[in-house]
């Protein structure tokens, strides 16, 4: 028959090793034999506190503790047991106690710091997460904890640090990776993000919210179908994740599957009927199809469930703009900046606006804002270009190149803004016809007419479609070409003097 001693040490190794049925049978019979046995019951409590009996906890515990008060590990489980009931302030106070008896258990400075963070008492969380790791050096929930207070101050070079050390301390603990994703996305940083989502994956492929992040970035660099598949992984995992139907929604609008579109919206608010982003999306889908008065219905709801929402106030502008309703356009921008001052998108749009309404100055202040906010950004950049353009050529004779100086210089501003505008997006329509055009103006046919061939990738420019190919410019011995008139009667007429050349290439002409 083994020793008191000897029983603890035997129920302590099934504890330890998770044999809780076991290990309670042992605790039980010792305190048959000693019914005041504190190490007893402490242990008994743990284990109750950790199947989640926390109240049958509480009383196991505080016996131990009234037969043995000098115990900091007493009190400073007899606090979990208190935080597993939702009761904190008690918890903080065991905590306490444990530290006055034993002032460096990491345990304890652990526990109390995630109770003063949560009240909001972030600097003396910090000061305990500190003295946690300083008694425990490679403690990963410390260092996590420490994170998620930084975090929550904004302070993302520290939260980086401490969730780097809590995954090098514990490479598998998944939440370390993850919190190190979001505080990197948080600095803009998203090829690291990514890798560290990827990481906690890898970890823990379970980890729905991972996925999801992971997601979100390849959304955010058009990674079509790799972010199809992650927002599928997270929904296989999570079926019932409203934000992740609204992301994945997003990505088949981006394709043009628009009914699978408009399926994930309605299934991320049957899940969530008051999210507001799926609300948003929903719009952005109407608006695309033109119906606009039915994206204002889905732009308003949006704001009404999310009065902040800049982003829906912004893109109802663009319907409202879209619909003739300048004015409440302006409204909406405006609106939209005034709860996100340096949104760039709006600043652009507000200027298309005013360029629009013939407003000029007020067109060229909101430009040269949204690129003060981001000079890299290349619809502005267009835009900009194709203000200083029109300015440029506004009073300009039949011969543009003896035209004033001061037009001169526009329209050279105007071209440097479409060129730096197409090194930021090399495939942009807009810019690439824009600067045809002052090529063209300027007699610089060779450099013009190949941009000019961009008119035709414009939104809203109307193309003619055929099954035959496009004509190359070769010869057409023994063919047919057809030459349709595209633009204006103006312009119809000027380059039909063209025709005879063409018919000198090659075989029958058909003009249109």
């Amino acid at each position: 028959m083994p020793t008191i001693p000897e029983a603890i040490q035997i129920a302590l190794a099934h504890h330890q090793a998770g044999r809780f049925e076991q290990a309670e049978q042992i605790y039980r019979q010792i305190l048959k034999a000693d019914p005041r046995h504190p190490g007893a019951l402490h242990l008994l409590g743990l284990i109750a506190s950790q199947v989640g009996r926390h109240e049958l906890a509480v009383q196991l515990i505080s016996q131990a503790i009234r037969q043995d008060g000098a115990q900091a590990v007493f009190h400073a489980n007899l606090g979990e047991a208190y935080r597993g009931l939702g009761r904190l302030d008690e918890a903080k106070t065991c905590y306490q106690q444990a530290l006055r008896i034993k002032p460096d258990l990491a345990e304890a400075n652990n526990n109390l710091g995630t109770i003063l963070q949560a009240q909001g008492q972030l600097a003396d969380a910090i000061a305990c997460y500190s003295r946690a790791i300083a008694s425990k050096p490679r403690y990963a929930d410390a260092h996590n904890n420490l994170g998620t207070a930084y975090h929550d101050l904004g302070q993302w070079d520290a939260a980086v640090d401490s969730y780097r050390r809590a995954a090098e301390s514990e490479p598998r603990y998944a939440k370390a990776h993850y919190n190190l994703g979001i505080a990197l996305v948080a600095q803009d940083k998203l090829d690291e993000a990514a890798a560290a989502f990827r990481k906690a994956v890898d970890v823990d492929s379970g980890y729905a919210e991972a996925h999801y992040s992971l997601a979100l970035i390849l959304q955010k660099r058009e990674q079509w179908p790799e972010a199809k598949a992650a927002f599928q992984q997270t929904l296989r995992i999570r079926p019932a994740f409203a934000e992740a139907y609204s992301s994945l929604g997003a990505v088949y609008q981006a394709q043009g599957c628009l009914a699978d579109a408009l399926e994930c919206y309605q299934q991320s608010l049957r899940i969530q009927p008051d999210y507001p982003e799926a609300h948003y999306n929903w719009g952005t889908l109407l608006k695309d199809q033109k119906r606009f008065d039915e994206a204002l219905v889905k732009y308003r709801r949006a704001i009404e469930l999310k009065p902040g929402f800049a982003e829906a106030h912004c893109n109802m502008g663009a319907a409202l703009q879209e619909m003739g309703r300048s004015d409440e356009a302006v409204a909406a921008y405006q609106e939209a900046l005034r709860l996100e001052p340096n949104f760039v998108l709006a600043h652009n749009n507000l200027g298309n606006v005013y360029q629009a309404q013939g407003e000029s100055d007020l067109a060229l202040a909101c430009y040269e804002q949204a690129l003060r906010i981001d000079p890299r950004h290349g619809e502005t950049l267009n835009n900009l270009g194709l203000l200083l353009q029109e300015q440029g050529e506004g009073a300009e004779t039949d011969n543009p190149l003896s035209a004033p100086r001061h037009q001169q210089g526009r329209l050279a501003k105007a071209l440097a803004c479409f060129e730096k505008s197409l090194q930021l997006l090399p495939d942009f329509p807009e810019a690439h016809y824009n600067r045809a055009l002052i090529y063209l103006s300027q007699g610089r046919f060779l450099q013009g007419w190949p941009e000019f061939e961009w008119r035709l990738k414009c939104k809203g420019y109307p193309v003619r479609t055929f099954s035959q190919p496009v004509w190359d410019g070769s010869s057409f011995v023994g063919r047919t070409l057809l030459v349709h008139a595209e633009q204006g009667f103006g312009d119809t007429l000027h380059f039909a003097r063209y025709l005879s050349l063409v018919r000198q290439r090659g075989g029958k002409v058909v003009f249109l």
